[in-house]
């Protein structure tokens, strides 16, 4: 996929798809998977190794550019600096990945002006149920299917006043997986009618 894919707002409208509210009535998929844990800094290094292609990745379209929306490119040092007053235990989550994207023909023809509000609509999802441990978030262009993949750090206030890591506050077993991809696909439904889960 690449920008040509992709309908400027000067196109006659007649010939573009128009998936926002009342739009098309097209049937596509909003996609939320909850990956990998990451349980040392050395992994979340080779997260940020490939989330800023700092090497090979294969179907990834070198010409073209990926773009940040939460945080930046020093993944692995921001994860150290925000972890840093945290005693990590031995079995400790220190980060964990999501994955978030549509069904690959609910971006063929559209406008772009609908890919900023698609990407905005990511971005508030992140703040709202993550707010800052929400380390980054980065929207993978390079590829044959738009995703964005973002990084959680699941720091909380224990009882007694004390910075903790809680992975299974966010995701603890399969009924809160299922929670987050009915959370997530009501959350696109409310501007992309055509998205379900």
């Amino acid at each position: 996929m690449s920008w040509e894919d992709f309908r400027s707002p000067t196109t006659n409208r007649n010939t573009n798809k128009d998936i926002t509210v009342g739009g098309n009535r097209s049937y596509f998929y909003a996609i939320y998977r909850i990956g990998k844990k990451y349980k040392e800094i050395t992994s979340v290094r080779n997260f940020e190794k490939h989330m800023e292609r700092n090497m090979d990745v294969q179907n990834a379209d070198k010409n073209i550019e990926n773009e940040i929306l939460i945080g930046d490119k020093n993944i692995n040092k921001n994860v150290k600096e925000y972890i840093k007053d945290i005693k990590i235990r031995k079995n400790a989550v220190i980060a964990r990945e999501l994955l978030m994207t549509a069904s690959p023909d609910f971006f063929k023809g559209m406008m772009i002006q609908d890919l900023e509000l698609w990407k905005n609509d990511n971005i508030k999802f992140l703040k709202d149920n993550f707010g800052e441990n929400c380390i980054y978030a980065t929207l993978h262009k390079d590829e044959k299917t738009w995703h964005i993949h973002a990084l959680i750090v699941p720091k909380f206030v224990n009882k007694k006043d004390q910075p903790i890591l809680s992975n299974t506050r966010y995701f603890d077993g399969i009924d809160k997986f299922r929670e987050w991809q009915d959370n997530y696909a009501k959350a696109m439904q409310q501007r992309f009618k055509c998205l379900n889960r």
